[in-house]
């Protein structure tokens, strides 16, 4: 939540109502925050502050969050996501232009391993890995574009092997810039990703006109 101060809210959910109920309430000092992620079977919490240019580490206990563990700076952080086995958390960084990798300790502390450049200006926005967690896609708000990157399993490091365009071509958009009114400016305004057709397609969305993009996706 928002609020003030900001937090991060635990409700819990009664099963047979559908009902919730506020459990725990962990304050963010730095500020609220766009994305949270899931790592450990649940057992921690990865956070990216947007507004705050943070991201952060916390454990969960019994469905409880706890205070964070490691706080990491990249300018508006836009999302995170944790690798299957725990190890690596990346980061976006829609203002620093990067996919920033760091090592997820056996505390939760966090351990810089790389930042991965992406074209300047194209402002990295959502990610998401695929099954066997050897590559990496990556949509951008300014560009229009999904981003591929290969990844390496045993080391979480990132290297960008190719791009496609996510948005229609006859929308007559502008290339985005930060801080501008997208809809103003009838500009791309790139927004989520997500997997569809069993790996086979990725489904992009675009604000400025209200559209999804069917990217397939090959073996």
């Amino acid at each position: 939540v928002k609020g003030s101060p900001a937090a991060v809210v635990t409700l819990q959910l009664d099963r047979a109502t559908g009902a919730l109920a506020e459990r725990s309430r962990t304050d963010l000092p730095g500020g609220s925050v766009a994305y949270l992620a899931l790592a450990r079977d649940g057992g921690a919490l990865l956070g990216a502050s947007y507004g705050g240019s943070y991201g952060f580490s916390a454990p969960i206990v019994d469905g409880v969050v706890g205070e964070a563990v490691s706080t990491v700076e990249h300018k508006y952080l836009h999302a995170v996501l944790a690798s299957d086995d725990g190890r690596f958390a990346h980061f976006v960084s829609l203002g620093d232009d990067l996919v920033a990798t760091y090592a997820i300790g056996d505390d939760l502390a966090l351990t810089h391993v790389q930042s991965a450049a992406v074209p300047a200006g194209s402002a990295p926005r959502h990610l998401v890995l695929n099954a066997a967690q050897d590559s990496l896609y990556v949509v951008t708000e300014y560009s229009g574009e999904v981003l591929r990157f290969d990844r390496d399993t045993a080391s979480g490091e990132l290297t960008l092997r190719a791009a496609a365009g996510a948005i229609d071509l006859t929308a007559g958009l502008v290339r985005g810039q930060i801080d501008a009114d997208p809809v103003a400016l009838g500009a791309v305004w790139g927004a989520d990703l997500h997997w569809g057709a069993d790996e086979r397609v990725l489904w992009a969305s675009e604000r400025s006109r209200s559209t999804l993009g069917a990217l397939p996706v090959d073996e």
